[in-house]
């Protein structure tokens, strides 16, 4: 093996799922002191971190809906600030659903993210800003409420890719892929503007 290829060899350990699903109480059925906590996400106008942060502290009785979903934010790379967001985004979800996430059929989890960028900002009234539509998408794919990304329209795989399974280890596994691919005589082309591995 060349200096190059044993310079970007994949990671010793094997990518494990950081999150065991089953340890959570996902009964489907939100008792009437859940459902009333939730209702205050309702009455947000702005998703900012500090009015997620006020909304949390006066909640009460959603352990079980906040617990699994602290943990799953906890494993997803990105910013504290849009992790708070997408949190406070789902929990509201819930009260307009007014049934818990782990229940969402696939219809609802698609409307949820949106087929596409646009769709996704329209459906939740939020601002433009890309990292939360991927990191509850993350979060989605990492509780095993929903995995079928490929009918999510156009967005950035690689970056979905770092939050999931990590940064580190998805540059990584393209570098050993890229070596491996031009060592057999192949060239690396970019597709349609993208990354060659779109």
């Amino acid at each position: 093996m060349s200096p190059s290829m044993n310079a970007f060899a994949p990671p010793t350990k094997p990518w494990v799922w950081p999150l065991d699903v089953t340890q959570y109480n996902r009964e489907p059925i939100l008792s009437m002191m859940e459902q009333r906590d939730l209702h205050s996400f309702l009455d947000l106008k702005h998703f900012t971190q500090e009015a997620m942060l006020k909304t949390f502290t006066r909640m009460d009785h959603l352990e079980r809906l906040v617990r699994p979903l602290c943990d799953v934010f906890a494993v997803i790379e990105g910013g504290q600030a849009n992790k708070d967001r997408a949190m406070g985004l789902l929990l509201r979800t819930c009260a307009r659903e007014e049934s818990i996430f782990w229940e969402w059929d696939h219809a609802t989890w698609l409307r949820v993210l949106g087929p596409t960028q646009v769709a996704f900002f329209q459906e939740h009234a939020l601002p433009n800003i890309t990292d939360i539509r991927q990191l509850v998408m993350a979060a989605a794919y990492l509780l095993q409420c929903f995995q079928d990304v490929q009918v999510l329209g156009g967005y950035d795989r690689r970056s979905l890719a770092n939050k999931v399974f990590g940064s580190e280890r998805v540059t990584t596994t393209l570098r050993t892929v890229e070596e491996t691919v031009l060592g057999w005589g192949y060239s690396i082309e970019p597709c349609s503007g993208s990354s060659w591995y779109c």
